[in-house]
């Protein structure tokens, strides 16, 4: 499950992917593959409470509410109450079965909800409930300091045909911004003094409350990063700005490529689990626990050689095939317009995400 805050032309732009489901919010990231039930299929993307409470971290140290720490937000999942600052009436009459969703409450993710109000991104986009949606959220002033940007909040439809699937937005940045990805010092340095937290096992992680005071025996509370976490920092990692780039020349495939979508390959059974050769190298670099080896240690078997440490062949290899028109299965989602609609209409979408799954 995903999330990060990355930094690209002076934009501060953070995710967190998957939907909420109150059932495994607490646990930690305990599914892999092979999987044993379809309900372990479900719930590898449900959202954690870990994950929010790291972005959390990310509100100003001295608590100032003037400002907008967020530039963009990205997520799957809409933010709890979000309904409520657009025009939901209109939303009512696209979308009928969301109505009893959005008037109990139920509707989108109550924690990114908080996180909406306490980091005050500029935009955040979301997908998940197939509508287009817009709203413009306002935030509070502290004090006599002057209100923070509103957030422009945007969710587009499923990319089919008569569907409004794409829209072009248009954020400023300085003329000298530079046109990279980097990392955010802060966000190294929370994964770093929240590493303790990082769990593989379905049990419930404690996290404290980073409103409690600190405890008599120093038990932290607060991670929000201080000068000393900074230092901490730079010194595992370097003290030089070209270390936070983002590397884009070393990614792998681990798992053998699909070419062909048939009714054949719909039935086999679950892949093996493979490591993530990208993910070991930046939990070395960072020094902090590598969620896919603890899930390993814990099951060591069906762990399979990950596809570019094979030899492979003309035929499978993605690297040396010559993939040409003829070699891609793209589904025609046109044909199951029809389909889908009446699916929809039989089950509000926001049900579905919140189905209870095997325990």
């Amino acid at each position: 499950m995903a999330r990060f805050l990355s930094i690209f032309a002076g934009l501060r732009i953070a995710g967190l992917s998957g939907i909420y489901n109150p059932k495994e919010f607490n646990f930690g990231h305990y599914e892999r593959p092979p999987f044993s039930g379809y309900g372990d299929v479900v719930s590898a993307y449900h959202v954690r409470n870990l994950d929010h409470f790291r972005l959390r971290q990310l509100r100003p140290k001295d608590d100032d509410k003037s400002g907008n720490p967020i530039d963009i937000m990205i997520t799957h999942d809409w933010p709890g109450g979000i309904a409520d600052y657009g025009d939901v009436e209109h939303l009512f009459r696209i979308k009928k079965f969301l109505k009893d969703d959005i008037q109990s409450g139920k509707l989108g993710n109550p924690a990114a909800g908080k996180l909406l109000h306490e980091l005050r991104p500029k935009y955040w986009l979301a997908a998940h409930l197939h509508v287009a949606y817009a709203a413009l959220v306002p935030h509070k002033a502290s004090g006599d300091a002057p209100r923070p940007q509103p957030t422009k909040f945007l969710s587009l439809d499923k990319p089919i045909p008569q569907r409004q699937f794409l829209q072009v937005l248009d954020v400023a940045v300085a003329e000298d911004a530079e046109k990279r990805l980097s990392y955010d010092e802060q966000w190294l340095a929370i994964l770093r003094t929240t590493d303790a937290f990082t769990s593989a096992e379905r049990k419930s992680v404690y996290l404290p409350n980073p409103g409690d005071k600190e405890e008599e025996n120093g038990t932290r509370k607060d991670f929000r990063p201080t000068a000393e976490d900074l230092a901490e920092l730079r010194a595992q990692i370097g003290a030089e700005a070209e270390n936070l780039h983002i590397k884009t020349d070393t990614f792998r495939q681990t798992a053998p490529p699909l070419k062909l979508v048939t009714e054949q390959a719909k039935m086999v059974p679950s892949s093996a689990y493979y490591r993530n050769p990208q993910t070991a190298e930046f939990c070395q670099w960072l020094g902090i626990g590598d969620l896919n080896k603890m899930l390993i240690e814990l099951d060591p078997g069906n762990v399979g050689t990950a596809f570019y440490l094979s030899e492979g062949d003309a035929e499978t290899s993605q690297v040396a095939a010559d993939f040409g028109d003829d070699d891609f299965v793209v589904d025609d989602f046109s044909a199951n317009v029809a389909e889908d609609a009446e699916a929809e209409a039989e089950e509000p979408e926001a049900k579905k995400s919140r189905k209870d799954s095997p325990v």
